[in-house]
């Protein structure tokens, strides 16, 4: 777990351990990298969701991933 994410509310944290698990059950879903993205996102974890967005648009460049684009 990054280091920033000690210092998140419990609930946070929670998702954010969650999303990490459902990645490592399918490193290579985008759809889970997006997911993980979101996550930090919400949680003003930036430098983390821009990372996690740009691994989600080099395994599916599609119009969904896209939308992250900018941020990467």
């Amino acid at each position: 777990m990054p280091p920033a994410l000690a210092e998140l509310e419990p609930r946070f944290r929670a998702r954010v351990q969650d999303a990490l698990l459902e990645l490592g059950a399918d490193p290579a879903s985008s759809t889970r990298w997006l997911a993980l993205g979101m996550t930090y996102e919400a949680n003003e974890l930036f430098a983390l969701a821009i990372e996690c967005y740009g691994r989600a648009l080099e395994l599916e460049p599609s119009a969904k991933a896209r939308r992250c684009q900018p941020l990467a």
